[in-house]
């Protein structure tokens, strides 16, 4: 019952953060918007990284990221990769809405960006190897996160592995 009330509160919060995303001002499309979205990949890696390793301290973990982690081997797509405490997500989504709101991407590249982050979150939590290079370092892999989940200590970020 912990896993479907945490889904039904994450997509609130998700919700949320897409209508934030509506109150944002875009640049217009350009020739930056291929910067812009491979921009994006990096930065929200890099910021998420540092906060997914934050949650592996030893208080935070117990406290909030144990239940995401509580499947070693993910397989069921979004309801393992949106399983995840409701303070992790509103962490999570708010250091990304500080980045949109910090730096004015364009809405192309903002939408594109998302819209690979989410499919390639649910991929990152299934039963099967997906790898779909992006370019740039950019990549799904599911095999890199799997081994998050069965090793807890590596492969912090989500879609750049470095």
């Amino acid at each position: 019952t912990r896993d479907r009330l945490y889904l039904v509160i994450n997509s609130i919060i998700e919700h949320a953060f897409l209508f934030g995303l509506l109150s944002l001002d875009y640049a217009r499309p350009s020739l930056l918007t291929v910067v812009h979205f491979y921009g994006l990949f990096w930065l929200d890696d890099l910021l998420y990284s540092v906060l997914h390793r934050a949650l592996h301290t030893r208080a935070l973990y117990r406290a909030v990221h144990a239940h995401h982690h509580a499947e070693v081997c993910p397989k069921r797509g979004y309801a393992d990769a949106g399983n995840e405490h409701p303070v992790e997500q509103l962490l999570a989504l708010g250091t990304h809405f500080l980045l949109l709101r910090t730096y004015r991407f364009d809405f192309v590249a903002v939408a594109a960006h998302l819209t690979l982050k989410a499919i390639g979150s649910c991929c990152n939590h299934v039963d099967y190897a997906v790898h779909v290079p992006l370019g740039f370092g950019v990549a799904i892999d599911t095999v890199y996160h799997r081994e998050h989940h069965q090793r807890h200590r590596c492969n912090y970020a989500q879609f750049v592995s470095l």
